[in-house]
């Protein structure tokens, strides 16, 4: 049966030998739970969880990435917006913000533009909304209005600030690449960024971390994650007393004094563990 990698999701899923015999020069792109809904359905609605709530009931998706969400209710109306970036299933950042009277487009543009700011520089990374209105904001019509001086064809542009913003940043770092992902559909890191984006609904105080760059990368290093490309598949060589471990990924070299990690870890002996290590 063949066989294809879902676009949304990364997962494998199947379609049936005669479905495509049906549709010969059919290349499916997602699978049967990230497919976008007909029209004819009503969308999901979200259930207004807390973070804690949403990582005790979901486990799909994508594991790595940065996820946002908006949300203003009524729209417009008090909102608010959520990031988490997330490494191998793991948190190393997250933040969010409300504000008193908004609209839902506006805190989607400000998440992905927070989003930006807590990815290291040069570090390849994609970034996950659920609006489609601004992933073909940014990869389809921005470029066509600034070219037209920040003009469309007919109407105004809204939010032009934001998306003037936010297109300056994705132009400076191409390394950034943005992707569409389906809201209130079982998504861990989605349904995340939706419980930060909906925080001040609660009373709920969430923690903040990773705002700056140096904090994302101590946080890199406490996990093991390589700080240039946050993988963490690593070879080790034993030189001179030190372990020199070098990212499989990008090449990047960390030297760790023996020593002074056997000391950290309170199990360091002067004679045992010296006569271990190489001379």
């Amino acid at each position: 049966m063949p066989n294809f990698d879902c676009q949304t999701c990364k997962q494998k899923f199947y379609v049936s030998e005669k479905a495509m015999a049906k549709y010969p020069n059919w290349q499916p792109k997602f699978c049967l739970k990230c497919k976008k809904p007909s029209k004819s359905f009503a969308p999901a609605r979200e259930e207004n969880l807390t973070p804690n709530q949403v990582l005790a009931k979901y486990s799909n998706g994508p594991m790595n990435g940065v996820f946002t969400d908006g949300a203003a209710e009524p729209n417009p109306g008090p909102g608010g917006w959520g990031v988490v970036y997330v490494v191998n299933n793991i948190i190393l950042a997250q933040d969010y913000g409300h504000d008193g009277h908004t609209t839902n487009n506006r805190m989607e543009l400000r998440a992905l533009i927070e989003a930006c700011r807590i990815i290291p520089s040069g570090t390849q990374s994609i970034i996950y909304t659920d609006s489609e209105l601004c992933v073909n904001t940014c990869t389809l019509w921005a470029k066509k209005w600034e070219a037209r001086g920040w003009k469309k064809k007919k109407g105004e542009i809204k939010n032009l600030e934001l998306v003037k913003e936010l297109h300056g940043i994705l132009k400076r770092r191409p390394e950034i690449k943005m992707q569409w992902i389906q809201a209130h559909s079982g998504n861990k890191w989605n349904e995340y960024a939706d419980s930060l984006a909906t925080a001040y609904r609660r009373t709920e105080i969430i923690e903040k971390f990773g705002e700056k760059f140096d904090l994302v990368l101590d946080r890199a290093a406490e996990t093991n994650y390589c700080e240039h490309c946050f993988s963490n598949q690593w070879n080790s060589e034993e030189v001179e007393g030190w372990v020199r471990k070098t990212c499989k990924v990008c090449g990047n070299e960390v030297d760790i004094d023996m020593k002074e990690e056997l000391k950290d870890i309170g199990s360091f002996d002067e004679k045992s563990d010296v006569e271990r290590l190489p001379p």
